[in-house]
């Protein structure tokens, strides 16, 4: 449809109101706005002229001989769904008008009250807002079609994950297994670089192992429902501080923990997620004599935000993209264990909970996990 060129049909049973709206259609008529207009005095007539694909706009009165009030307006919006409609009403029609346009109508004019410039202009207008309104549609429909194929596809990658990485436990075993009995039974047949290469293989296949885990763990994620409840976080960062202390006797590890607000989650998804953020704090501050790590947290806005901080090696900022994606490492495992999953796996859960992960460093000069939880009204 061009703009110039803009089919009309009117739906009128008065003579006079249909001769008025082809007079001030035709003092309208420039370069820019050229309108064939078609007319029925019935609704039947009208529903038959809807049935030419080449209407553009349908300028509706709603008491007709043969249908009454807003059921013309329906019967007309059933024809022609996608056709913009502007209703044409007197003075005590008004209030059933509005209801119309309520309903989907693009707009509305009363009769006597309107001028040929009016005119012009509510169809115009009727016309720009139904290709918006249909254009709106339209890239719903296929943002809903892309994010149930983006749905399907993480489904599916996320079932590899879970088949490949069992799949892969026997095999591992059974090297594990093998190369055990070698350094057992087979000792003293040994020399000095089997038994360095038993060890090379032994120490790669329990890497392997943990990956096959930590892999698990991150594709479980996708698949676990959440069960939201009230949180103490700041009882449950202290505990798995504690728990972390415990298993590292040989460090010397100090914790500032501020007053943290509580949250609502799923306790044992929070729970991964000070797990992974303090055992990288704790990794990551090895070569610190005296290693600090704080946990601070506020409630600000709709969201509650927390941070772990410690003073270890840090990170180059310009990787910071990096960090949270799976296998994504900036320090060799040489240098520092891992598989490079536990920030992946803390922000797929700060994610499904609806919040924000983030983080800030510098080499040498320790790093900082911010992470967010929606507060919900009422829910603590």
């Amino acid at each position: 449809m061009k703009a110039d060129n803009i089919k009309v049909l009117l739906i009128e049973d008065s003579k006079f109101a249909t001769q008025l709206t082809k007079k001030m259609l035709d003092e309208e008529k420039s370069a820019q706005f050229n309108t064939e207009l078609r007319c029925a005095d019935s609704l039947a007539a009208g529903l038959e002229c809807l049935k030419d694909d080449k209407i553009d706009i349908v300028l509706l009165d709603l008491t007709l001989p043969d249908s009454q009030e807003l059921d013309t307006f329906k019967k007309v919006k059933a024809q022609a769904p996608d056709l913009p409609i502007v209703v044409m009403s007197g003075l005590e029609d008004e209030r059933i008008a509005m209801d119309a346009v309520k309903k989907g109508a693009q707009d509305y004019l009363v009769k006597g009250q309107i001028n040929s410039n009016l005119l012009k202009r509510s169809i115009l207008y009727a016309i720009e807002r139904n290709w918006a309104a249909r254009q709106i549609r339209k890239l719903n429909l296929e943002l809903e079609k892309s994010l149930t194929e983006l749905k399907e596809v993480n489904n599916e990658l996320e079932a590899f994950s879970y088949s490949v990485s069992h799949d892969l436990r026997s095999p591992l075993r059974a090297i594990t297994g093998f190369s055990n009995i070698l350094m057992e039974d087979y000792t003293d047949t040994l020399d000095s670089e089997g038994k360095r290469l038993l060890n090379v293989i032994q120490s790669n296949t329990k890497k392997m192992g943990q990956l096959i885990d930590d892999l698990l763990s991150f594709s479980r994620l996708g698949r676990k429902e959440i069960k939201k409840s009230n949180v103490n976080m700041e009882d449950l960062a202290k505990s798995i501080f504690e728990e972390l202390r415990f298993i590292n006797p040989e460090r010397a590890l100090k914790l500032n923990l501020n007053t943290l607000p509580p949250a609502q989650g799923d306790p044992a998804l929070i729970r991964e997620v000070f797990v992974n953020l303090l055992t990288n704090a704790i990794k990551f501050t090895k070569n610190k004599e005296n290693a600090v790590i704080e946990i601070d947290g506020e409630a600000k806005g709709k969201e509650n935000i927390y941070y772990v901080k410690d003073n270890g090696v840090g990170f180059d900022m310009e990787y910071v993209n990096k960090l949270f994606g799976v296998f994504q490492r900036l320090h060799s495992d040489k240098e520092f264990e891992g598989t490079g999953v536990g920030l992946a796996i803390v922000q797929r859960v700060i994610h499904r909970h609806g919040g924000r992960v983030w983080a800030e460093g510098k080499v040498n000069g320790g790093a900082t996990f911010y992470f967010t939880l929606p507060i919900i009204e009422g829910a603590i």
